[in-house]
């Protein structure tokens, strides 16, 4: 097939699901002849009913779920699934052959969806060269769901318009061990390694982090349809038509506010929870209500 440029279409959707492309997935296996092969119960197939005037077969949408966990070991990007929840990982190269221009200090990072419902989430771009001072806080690692250590860098981030499109590969995060709904990845950021281990068990998401040195931070980044409030036995967590519990060592956690942007110069208030650490962090992130 010859494609020339007046083929090529360009979709965006509107409001603050512009982050959302699952809607692609459709037209990708129709343009590539693989048939329908299980979406999301929600995914929005009205670009496909434009561009072939098909549907999406309803009674697919089930396989979604049963999709297997997979390492995308190249980019170094990892999904995990089991049960209700999904798990994607930033655990690889920042790419342009080390340049990493639209790369940010995500390594190790996490975003969670139970029930196809985003829970964790990453907090976006915002902006580029309009406001050079946000494109770097939204690049940055305390920007993201993952150990920091003190106020370091993964990468170091220059100021500045000839640095706002490279970030350079410190950290040289890599995935050790991958089986199913199991991860295991690192990455040396801040000189010796940052371990972490992932899986999911039986409704539950555990996590542990691992290091030599130092005072850390970890956060995770809520999306603004999550609203937490502390307990005795952790964070709970109210989502639309469910719970979760985010527990840990000694269920210390502080929870502020932080600007999260579905699209291109758009920010929205969400929630943040936080917590330090030393040596080891063992939590949890369990389905408790459904």
């Amino acid at each position: 097939m010859e494609i020339t440029i007046q083929d090529v279409f360009f979709f965006e959707r509107p409001g603050t699901s512009v982050l959302r492309m699952d809607y692609l997935l459709p037209i990708g296996d129709w343009f590539f002849g693989h048939g329908n092969r299980g979406y999301p119960a929600d995914v929005d197939d009205s670009a496909l009913y434009w561009l072939t005037g098909k549907r999406i077969i309803k009674n697919l949408h089930s396989r979604w779920k049963s999709r297997p966990s997979h390492s995308f070991s190249d980019a170094g990007w990892v999904v995990l699934r089991k049960d209700s929840i999904q798990v994607v990982v930033s655990c690889g190269p920042n790419g342009q052959n080390g340049n990493g221009g639209h790369a940010h200090n995500d390594k190790l990072s996490i975003e969670v969806s139970v029930h196809g419902i985003p829970v964790i989430v990453d907090p976006g771009t915002y902006l580029y060269t309009p406001d050079l001072e946000c494109r770097n806080q939204f690049r940055s690692t305390n920007y993201h769901s993952t150990p920091q250590l003190t106020n370091e860098e993964q990468n170091p981030i220059l100021n500045g318009l000839l640095g706002a499109f490279t970030l350079g590969d410190k950290a040289q995060a890599s995935i050790r061990k991958f089986e199913d709904s199991m991860l295991e990845a690192t990455h040396k950021g801040y000189g010796p390694s940052l371990d972490m281990s992932l899986s999911i068990h039986e409704q539950r998401l555990f996590g542990a982090y691992g290091t030599q040195h130092g005072e850390y931070t970890m956060r995770w980044f809520l999306h603004p349809r999550v609203h937490p409030n502390i307990t005795e036995k952790g964070v709970l967590l109210d989502v639309a038509g469910f719970s979760l519990l985010l527990s840990g060592a000694n269920n210390y956690f502080d929870i502020a506010e932080y600007d999260y942007s579905p699209a291109y110069g758009v920010i929205i208030p969400g929630k943040i929870i936080t917590h330090h650490f030393v040596g080891n962090f063992d939590w949890c992130i369990s389905v408790i209500g459904a």
